[in-house]
C-alpha cells in the first residue's frame, strides 16, 4: 500500500476509538478494553507495514512507521517500560537518519525516547557525535549542557567536563532566556531549510 492508504486507515482508526471513548464516559473497565483493542489495531498496522516491506520503502512511509511505533512507546510509557520497544524506536530512527541526516524532528524523538527510557549514555553518545556537524552542533551542545548534571550523576562524564558544560549552560540562559529548547530548535531548523539540507526518497 501507499502512504496515503496507510494514513487514511490510521485516521479512521483514531476517529473510531475517539468516538468509543466519548460514548463510554467514565467506565474504567470498558476504557481498559477499548485501550487494549486500540493497541492491538495499531500494532496490526505496524505489522502490516513490516510484512509488506512498506515501512521503509519511501521517506514518507518510514516517517509514518516511526510515528506509529513512537506513539506506541508513549502509550505504554506510563503503564510499563518496554526496553525492546525503546530499542526498536531508536534503531529505526538511526536507520532513517542515514538517508535524511538533517531531519531535526527525528533527533527530537530520539533524544526524548532515550531520556524517558533512562538511556542516558545512548543520548550522550548521540549528542557528542552531532557536535562534529557545524549545523547541528549548537542543538546537540544544548542537550549536553542542560543535562550535564544528569550525565555526571550517571557516571558518564567526569567533573572537568561537567564544569565545562555548566559554563555552556549559563551561556544558553544568557543568550536565549526562557524557552531555550524551542528557540535553539527553531534556529537550527531555519538554517537547515535555508541551506536546503533535507533529503527525502
Amino acid at each position: 500500500m501507499e502512504y496515503q492508504e496507510y494514513k487514511k486507515k490510521y485516521e479512521n482508526m483514531k476517529i473510531k476509538y475517539k468516538k468509543l471513548y466519548e460514548e463510554i464516559g467514565e467506565g474504567k473497565e470498558k476504557k481498559k478494553e477499548i485501550y487494549e483493542q486500540e493497541t492491538k489495531d495499531r500494532l496490526e498496522l505496524v505489522k502490516n507495514m513490516e510484512e509488506n516491506n512498506d515501512y521503509n520503502r519511501t521517506g514518507e512511509l518510514y516517517r509514518f512507521y516511526i510515528s506509529l511505533i513512537k506513539d506506541e512507546f508513549y502509550h505504554r510509557f506510563y503503564k510499563d517500560m518496554n526496553w525492546r520497544l525503546t530499542r526498536k524506536v531508536l534503531y529505526h530512527i538511526d536507520e532513517y537518519l542515514k538517508k535524511d541526516f538533517y531531519n531535526l524532528e527525528m533527533y527530537l524523538i530520539y533524544l526524548t525516547v532515550a531520556e524517558l527510557s533512562y538511556f542516558y549514555e545512548v543520548k550522550y553518545i548521540r549528542c557528542k557525535e552531532l557536535l562534529k556537524d557545524s549545523v547541528l552542533k549548537n542543538y546537540a551542545n544544548l542537550y549536553l549542557a542542560m543535562e550535564a548534571g544528569c550525565y555526571f550523576c550517571e557516571g558518564i562524564i567526569e567533573k572537568e567536563e561537567l564544569q565545562k558544560l555548566e559554563t555552556y549552560k549559563e551561556k544558553y540562559f544568557a543568550d536565549y532566556g526562557d524557552k531555550i529548547y524551542e528557540k535553539v530548535y527553531e534556529a537550527t531548523k531555519r538554517e537547515i531549510e535555508e541551506r536546503n539540507l533535507r533529503r527525502d526518497w
